[in-house]
């Protein structure tokens, strides 16, 4: 998906985190933004705990990022969109395997009055 974003004429930027455990890198989108001070509209996003980080971090700086997308993930409790118009995208799979429904389904009342859900099937 980000070789396709990028195709597009986007900057991705992919954060190392390190032990591949993405708490551990929570600020990393901090240090991209400042590696491109041209840049004034930036979207935050990732899959998984990358999407939970991803939107404690956008809930702390939403002067500063534009939107939210969720790839197979959700809130957590304390990152409370729901009184706001914050622009969240949802995309989750049938077939992901890690973020599981239930999860993603019991965080929703969490997300933004302007939240749009998008339920890819895999096909054969």
């Amino acid at each position: 998906m980000q070789q396709e974003i990028a195709k597009q004429g986007y900057l991705v930027g992919i954060v190392d985190a390190p032990f591949n455990v993405s708490f551990f890198s929570s600020n990393k989108a901090e240090e991209i933004m400042k590696e491109h001070p041209t840049i004034n509209n930036w979207f935050i996003g990732g899959h998984s705990l990358g999407g939970v980080v991803a939107s404690s971090y956008a809930y702390n700086h939403q002067s500063k990022v534009k939107g939210l997308i969720l790839l197979a993930s959700y809130l957590m409790n304390k990152n409370d969109f729901s009184n706001t118009n914050y622009p969240i995208l949802s995309l989750t799979g049938d077939k992901d395997g890690l973020s599981t429904p239930n999860k993603i389904s019991e965080t929703k009342h969490l997300l933004s009055k302007k939240y749009k859900n998008s339920k890819v099937k895999r096909s054969k």
